[in-house]
């Protein structure tokens, strides 16, 4: 039996309002939002800490305060932070891909990832040299 014209419309205008509810609460058979992804070129830093000689990249500005945004959602999300505020992600430098975390500093207006020399060698990197970066954010 059709819906009489008057309950569709009714039933039609409550659908329209409801739509930003299912955006917010998807059905659990829907796939996952697509993740978050940053690209960069970074200067690769040598550091030296107490354990030994490290090198790294440094996000700052955009790429930064996109890293802090996503901590901040997946805090919301999951209720906690990460282990020393840490963002999960996939890198990719040239042909080599990885996973690793980026960590905030101390005031979170920048973020580090460390390079081992694993992918320094494979890329042909060297410090000061600029470091062509993709990550996605997990």
């Amino acid at each position: 039996m059709p819906i009489p014209e008057p309950i569709a419309a009714i039933h039609s205008s409550l659908l329209r309002q409801a739509a930003p509810i299912f955006a917010i609460f998807p059905h659990p058979s829907d796939p996952p939002p697509v993740s978050d992804a940053l690209s960069a070129v970074l200067p690769l830093v040598r550091w030296e800490g107490d354990r030994g000689t490290y090198h790294l990249v440094i996000f700052t500005g955009s790429e930064a305060e996109a890293l802090t945004m996503h901590a901040r959602l997946q805090r919301l999300e999951f209720g906690k932070r990460r282990g020393f505020g840490s963002v999960k992600v996939r890198v990719r430098v040239g042909e080599t891909e990885w996973k690793s975390s980026v960590f905030p500093q101390k005031q979170q207006c920048e973020w580090v990832l460390l390079i081992s020399k694993k992918v320094m060698q494979q890329e042909n990197l060297a410090e000061g040299n600029p470091v062509k970066l993709k990550l996605e954010l997990l």
